[in-house]
C-alpha cells in the first residue's frame, strides 16, 4: 500500500540480473531471457520446443491487483522517479537495450 514516491524511497528493488549472469565474466549464463511484455507468446515457444503442452495462460493474474493505474510507465513516473529506476536497474537496462521513453 505504499505510494510510488514511498517505494522508491525505501530503495529495496528487485533486482534480478545475478540469476541470469555470471558478473566475474560479464557474460549470460542461460539460453533465453524473455521479456515480461511477451511472458505468453514466449512460454509458448520454449513449451514446444520441449514439447510440453501449454494452454497459452499461467491460470493467474498473480500482480494484477497491485497497479490499478494501466497507463504506460512513461506517463506515470516523473523525472526524478525515472532517474531512481535508471540508477537501481542500469545494469539490466544497459542489458536488455532498454531506456525510458521521454
Amino acid at each position: 500500500r505504499l505510494s510510488l514516491d514511498e517505494y522508491l524511497a525505501r530503495g529495496r528493488f528487485p533486482i534480478n540480473d545475478f540469476r541470469y549472469m555470471d558478473h566475474s565474466r560479464s557474460k549470460i549464463i542461460v539460453d533465453r531471457i524473455v521479456r515480461y511484455e511477451n511472458l505468453l507468446a514466449a512460454l509458448s515457444e520454449v513449451f514446444a520446443q520441449f514439447n510440453i503442452p501449454f494452454d497459452g495462460t499461467l491460470g493467474v493474474a498473480a500482480k494484477s491487483e497491485y497497479r490499478g493505474d494501466r497507463r504506460p510507465y512513461k506517463e506515470v513516473f516523473n523525472d526524478k522517479q525515472r532517474r531512481i529506476v535508471e540508477k537501481a536497474f542500469a545494469n539490466e537496462i544497459e542489458l536488455h537495450g532498454d531506456q525510458f521513453e521521454p
